[in-house]
């Protein structure tokens, strides 16, 4: 599900960013013969047409989306993991109040009796 979810978000996030990152390309590359960066959108649509901002966006699409996905899904499992082993970790024995009345003899239980005997061997 994550997977599929991050991949929608970046197909979505680099098909609306990706016409910017042409012109800024095209700009880049000119160095100097085309003055701003609107005349050098204009001079791509009069040329190429609304197509030519769209120019090698399956290879785009391909590197970024493949990648965004699998950070997703990664993200995901690892979260998941991780708060398994946390709500595990937090067992009885674990909570400070919990050993502050074991300590004081108030609740006897095995870890308190193993505690006592391993202190009087001392």
């Amino acid at each position: 599900e994550a997977f599929f979810a991050g991949a929608l978000a970046k197909s979505v996030a680099t098909s609306l960013t990706y016409p910017l990152q042409v012109v800024q390309t095209r700009h880049r590359a000119a160095r100097g013969q085309v003055v701003g960066i609107l005349a050098c959108f204009a001079d791509i649509l009069l040329t190429h047409g609304p197509i030519g901002l769209y120019a090698g966006l399956k290879a785009r699409l391909l590197q970024t989306v493949l990648s965004a996905a699998f950070m997703f899904m990664i993200y995901e499992k690892l979260t998941e993991a991780l708060s398994k082993l946390l709500v595990l970790g937090k067992s009885e024995e674990c909570r400070p109040e919990v050993a502050a009345v074991e300590l004081s003899g108030l609740k006897e239980t095995p870890t308190a009796r193993k505690r006592e005997t391993t202190l009087a061997g001392a």
